[in-house]
């Protein structure tokens, strides 16, 4: 061989060679991320996610990968893209709210999802794929290929996502250099985007998302520009809507059931944020605590609530029971068995506008009443001032429109909102605008009273140009309900008194006589009586000329239900109306004597009964004043500042029970009591020497040594994954439990459980990376090896040549 064919096969080989040493060092081979001191101080992170993994999860993510199929949410069949590209002006449904999730990339959550449970790493390169996707396409407000895709709410959700990506991506094999600062440019542009005060959406709950989205960016990234300011900015803003959007009495003010539990979970996970990395903000607390015990009341018999405003029936009693700070709720979610129950089942949020009313729900078919008076915003805002709701127990009887979706031009949504969808009075069969600032605190609450035998209200508005309405309803809780409705104007109008009956009721019209109503589920029975003569009376099933007669249960869906209408004209005219259920009011008659109402209403076993409205006990002091309900505050024979009447009721620590029944007669004021006068501070169950308060093991067994927490080491569960320090392989991991192959990797994250040298399989073929690795090495080695004793074998030839 000459010396030129020598060279020329080193030549050959010498790049092989090199190719093979790469080999060897690829696997070691990683782009480090930015370094985030704050991530490496704990070993897991708490945040806000959107979505959990569930069993479809899998099936979801590889959809989107294999099929390009975008699920968003069941409302919706999944959107399936072209050529393998996004279209992000797409909106095949025409419907903004479809088109508010695809600019949330909502799709994202479920790819993190899938990572979370297979550590398979395709679906975080899909999840960057479309992150770049969408930033290209949308790079800021002004260039941008929808209008949803800056939106308020839109940002705020995708950062609160950035942040979940980020937990998993930082560690993962797929970082580098190029996509992790552009990704860092993206988060701080959209934190700059929410953090600008004519972005934020002070005036509904998108505010909430925004600020606890910055929260989470500000505490997460300090080492980006603004971060310290963004941090700063959230907890001021979320302060100034615990003060600003929630009632004294602690009603969220969106018109909404379903937005009271949505702002209830934001506040419950903001707190849970504040707590895990030790800051706090204030008011955040004590909000939550008011606002749970209305989640005790509003709730019905199984939990849900009625769909007043825009919502749809949310459950609301099943918050996870350690997020819980309010008795009543807990009572409730615990059926009894935890929490403490309120002296009365009826209560009036005055200042909110809402009362709701119940009688012994020991029976076996309770009733519960909800009735709502109240314009504190537009947000979710229906026309349903002086409405309200009935159900008789396991029956909607009477009931609210649901919220269809959000497309305002729509008719049935205009419908869904409108007067004529609620149980309440509409005049000239039109309903009254709801866009108007100017009219916030119209609707009032002017008189209420609350007492196991019977509550009422009346309440009032003028949302009708020049005209006023007054309704005042009376709850008997042996079964019967008084309803009257003073119309006054001074132009002659037509008025319609409105009864929308649930779908799951037998409707049989009495023309303007009332109608009997019967349960499909149960058989029971509700008979509606008008007291006084109506002019007219019409009734709707599903009717789109006029549209009357429809409710929707869920989002973009409508149901066919019976809207009972009966009418009057005149300048001022009245309804008595009557729910007659197990008791039957037969006769009524109303007189108003220099502003003094007296209703006398007579039953069907002959009882007469006399109720003045404002001075219910007729002893001359109004309700409001009153020291001594249903005794004359007058007599005070033995002076001692307290009613006769009142007398046998001593109560010294003020928790309402008296003290002779009083196990603890010296209650902290304003402490929520059981019915033997005890609050939890002054219980101890398990007799461990802990209140039940502190005690987060109430029912540690007896002579067992515990902690200051309550808890023996045998219940200790230090990562509150619910299981016991004992048995948990892994007590400060809430992710992990058990370690079968002992390992020191977690069954979660281990891909080989009975295999202590494996632990990951990347590419998910089946063999783990160790020995993957370890192979490749090996292959790489002989063919070193190879390569070397063919370059001695020609160095030997060559020399031998000469």
């Amino acid at each position: 061989m000459s010396r030129f064919a020598i060279v020329l096969v080193m030549l050959i080989l010498f790049p092989a060679l090199i190719h093979f040493q790469s080999i060897e060092q690829e696997s070691a081979l990683k782009f480090e991320p930015i370094s985030h001191s704050i991530w490496d101080d704990y070993d897991s992170h708490m945040y806000y996610r959107h979505t959990n993994p569930n069993s479809a999860t899998i099936e979801i993510a590889d959809k989107l990968i294999d099929e390009n199929e975008i699920l968003l949410l069941n409302y919706w069949e999944p959107y399936v893209y072209l050529n393998n590209t996004i279209n992000w002006s797409a909106n095949p449904y025409q419907d903004i709210t479809w088109d508010y999730y695809f600019h949330s990339l909502w799709m994202i959550n479920y790819l993190i999802d899938a990572y979370t449970l297979s550590n398979q790493e395709k679906y975080l390169i899909e999840a960057m794929e479309i992150i770049i996707s969408w930033n290209d396409a949308n790079p800021n407000q002004e260039n941008q290929s929808s209008p949803s895709a800056w939106k308020d709410h839109s940002t705020a959700n995708r950062l609160t996502m950035y942040v979940h990506f980020w937990d998993n991506y930082r560690e993962s094999n797929v970082t580098n250099i190029e996509f992790t600062n552009q990704f860092m440019d993206i988060i701080q542009s959209h934190a700059n985007f929410t953090a600008k005060p004519g972005n934020y959406a002070w005036w509904n709950n998108h505010g909430l998302f925004q600020s606890q989205a910055l929260l989470q960016i500000g505490y997460f990234f300090p080492e980006i520009e603004n971060s310290s300011d963004w941090l700063e900015l959230s907890k001021s803003r979320i302060t100034t809507r615990l003060l600003t959007n929630v009632t004294e009495s602690g009603i969220f003010k969106e018109h909404s059931t379903a937005y009271h539990y949505l702002a209830v979970k934001l506040f419950i996970a903001i707190e849970e944020f504040c707590n895990y990395y030790n800051f706090e903000i204030q008011k955040l607390s004590s909000t939550i605590h008011k606002m749970q015990e209305y989640m005790g009341y509003v709730a019905k018999l199984d939990g849900t609530v009625p769909m007043i405003g825009d919502s749809s029936a949310v459950q609301f009693l099943q918050l996870p029971e350690d997020s819980v700070t309010n008795d009543f709720l807990l009572y409730r979610m615990t059926n009894g068995e935890q929490g403490v129950m309120p002296k009365n089942n009826s209560i009036v949020y005055h200042d909110a506008g809402v009362a709701i009313f119940k009688n012994d729900w020991g029976k076996e078919t309770p009733l519960y009443l909800n009735f709502v008076n109240r314009y504190h915003s537009v947000a979710h805002k229906h026309s349903d001032d002086l409405s309200f709701v009935l159900s008789y127990g396991e029956t909607d009887f009477l009931v609210d429109s649901g919220k269809y979706n959000y497309v305002e031009e729509n008719p049935y949504r205009k419908y869904i909102r409108s007067t004529l969808a609620h149980n309440t009075i509409t005049v000239d069969n039109v309903s009254y605008p709801i866009n108007n600032s100017n009219d916030f605190g119209n609707p009032i609450v002017k008189n209420y009273y609350v007492s196991n035998d019977f509550s009422f209200i009346e309440a009032s508005h003028s949302l009708y140009d020049g005209v006023e309405i007054t309704r005042t309803l009376l709850f008997f809780s042996e079964g019967a309900i008084y309803i009257h409705d003073q119309i006054d104007s001074m132009e002659p109008h037509h008025y319609t008194q409105v009864f929308n009956i649930g779908s799951d009721v037998a409707v049989q019209e009495n023309g303007n006589l009332g109608a009997n109503l019967t349960s499909n589920l149960d058989g029971k029975k509700i008979f509606l009586k008008q007291l006084q003569s109506v002019e007219e009376s019409s009734g709707y099933i599903g009717s789109s000329e006029p549209i009357s007669g429809w409710q929707s249960t869920s989002l973009n869906q409508l149901n066919p239900i019976h809207s009972l209408h009966y009418s009057k004209y005149g300048n001022s005219e009245q309804f008595q109306t009557a729910i007659n259920i197990e008791t039957s009011i037969v006769s009524s008659n109303w007189s108003n004597i220099n502003g003094n109402v007296i209703i006398l209403l007579e039953f069907d076993n002959g009882t007469k009964r006399e109720i003045i409205l404002y001075d219910l006990d007729n002893d001359g002091i109004p309700n409001s004043a009153d020291l001594c309900h249903g005794h004359d505050d007058l007599i005070d024979i033995d002076q001692d500042g307290t009613p006769d009447g009142c007398d046998l009721i001593i109560d010294f620590d003020g928790d309402g029970i008296d003290y002779r029944e009083d196990s603890c007669p010296n209650t902290l004021s304003g402490s929520m009591v059981n019915e033997n006068g005890c609050a939890r501070s002054q219980l101890d169950t398990d007799s461990d020497g802990i209140t039940d308060n502190f005690d987060y093991c109430p029912e540690t067994p007896l002579n067992l040594q515990v902690f200051e927490n309550g808890c023996a080491w045998e219940e200790l569960d230090d990562d509150i994954d619910g299981v016991a320090n004992d048995n948990d392989a892994f007590p400060d991991d809430a992710n992990e439990t058990m370690d079968s192959d002992g390992d020191g990797i977690g069954d979660n994250g281990d891909a080989f459980l009975d295999d202590a040298n494996e632990t990951m399989d990347s590419d998910g073929d089946g063999i783990g990376d160790n020995e993957q690795l370890e192979a490749e090495e090996k292959k790489a080695q002989q063919k070193l090896f190879i390569i070397i004793v063919f370059l001695l074998a020609i160095i030997f030839y060559w020399r031998r040549m000469k």
